[in-house]
C-alpha cells in the first residue's frame, strides 16, 4: 500500500496523508484520525528510508592567470560548453560539481586540494 492509496480511500490528499504519517501540522485532528486509522486497517507500512550516500563532489580548478585564461573565461564559448558538459555529467554520476576560480599560487591551490570534502575523492 502506498500514500496515495491511504489518500483516494480517506478522500484526501496525499499531503494530508505525509502530514498524518509524519506527524506534522496542517490537517486537522479528524483527518489525522481517519487516515491513521486507514494506514493500520490496511497494515501500511512506510517504505524503508535510504540513508543518505556521502556526497560526492568534483572540484573543476580553473587557474585565473591573465598570461593564460582571461578574468572572464566564464563567457568564453568554450569554458562555458566545457563546465556545462562537465557539470551535467557530474550529476548523471551522483556528483556536485564545485567549480574554484583561482590565482596559481601554491597556498591557494593547497587549500582547495586540502579541503574536508575532498578526503577520499
Amino acid at each position: 500500500m502506498k500514500i496515495e492509496d491511504i489518500a483516494k480511500i480517506a478522500n484526501v490528499s496525499k499531503s494530508a496523508v505525509s502530514f498524518a504519517l509524519n506527524n506534522k501540522p496542517g490537517i486537522s485532528e479528524a483527518t489525522r484520525e481517519k487516515i491513521l486509522k486507514i494506514a493500520k486497517e490496511y497494515n501500511y507500512e512506510p517504505m524503508k528510508t535510504f540513508k543518505k550516500k556521502a556526497e560526492k563532489t568534483i572540484n573543476f580548478v580553473v587557474f585565473n592567470d591573465d598570461a593564460l585564461i582571461s578574468n572572464h573565461y566564464q563567457s568564453l564559448p568554450f569554458f562555458n560548453d566545457l563546465i556545462n558538459l562537465v557539470a551535467e555529467q557530474s550529476s548523471l554520476q551522483g556528483f556536485t560539481l564545485k567549480i574554484n576560480t583561482i590565482s596559481p599560487t601554491t597556498s591557494e591551490l593547497k587549500n582547495v586540494l586540502d579541503a574536508p570534502e575532498n578526503t577520499g575523492v
